[in-house]
């Protein structure tokens, strides 16, 4: 009876990095819709030279849509950083202190767009 129970632990552990869309491990997950809106296809990057810049593959992911100019944040991102970057500079910078966070619209153009915990950053690629 122990050695069924502990495979079966062991079974479904091996499935459960891919058991949620939102797992950096799961890149081949379409994107989810949400209440009409696109999740924001976010990767990750680690910027701690001591991890050699891998991020922890346990990481999750935000969970973040994009209306015109108005995030909508499904997974909470209080505290986090968010930023704009343009060609490498940064074009905006703001705390996250709520579920929305609006974009002023003098921002047009691609940008990188960030969301910064630690040493870990989420971002995609945005057209605003």
């Amino acid at each position: 009876m122990k050695s069924k129970t502990i495979l079966t632990i062991c079974i479904l552990g091996m499935f459960a990095p891919c058991s949620r869309a939102h797992y950096s491990s799961c890149e081949n997950i379409p994107t989810l819709l949400v209440e009409g809106n696109e999740k924001l296809p976010l990767k990750i990057k680690e910027v701690n030279v001591n991890t050699g810049g891998k991020p922890d593959r346990r990481t999750l992911i935000p969970e973040v849509t994009l209306e015109r100019n108005t995030l909508h944040f499904i997974t909470p991102c209080n505290g986090y950083t968010f930023r704009l970057v343009q060609s490498g500079n940064i074009s905006y910078v703001v705390e996250i202190t709520g579920n929305t966070l609006t974009i002023p619209t003098t921002f047009t153009g691609v940008y990188e767009l960030q969301i910064v915990s630690g040493d870990t950053i989420f971002y995609t690629e945005v057209e605003l």
